[in-house]
């Protein structure tokens, strides 16, 4: 999700990634349960406009799959659904 564009951030563009999964590019095969893979319990951000590298922020409770997350109005995010195994976007 991306983060609200605040004066106090100047504006500055941050997403935040949280969750899914950490498979290598070898790993993409048909020959295992991929179902089954655990998801990633990291969350890592990104301010595209001042620096191309990610910074690791706080992970998350369980690992999730294609959560969603929600900016709510005093400034916290909520992630809900997803699941705790599986990669999405996968064939």
């Amino acid at each position: 999700m991306m983060l609200p564009l605040t004066p106090e951030n100047n504006y500055q563009a941050t997403i935040l990634f949280c969750g899914g999964s950490n498979l290598q590019p070898d790993q993409w095969t048909l020959n295992w349960d991929l179902a089954a893979y655990p998801a990633d319990s990291s969350c890592v951000s990104i301010s595209p406009d001042l620096s191309q590298t990610w910074v690791d922020d706080d992970p998350i409770f369980q690992g999730r799959s294609m959560g969603n997350m929600i900016g709510l109005p005093d400034l916290k995010v909520v992630l809900l659904n997803g699941a705790n195994t599986g990669v999405g976007g996968f064939g």
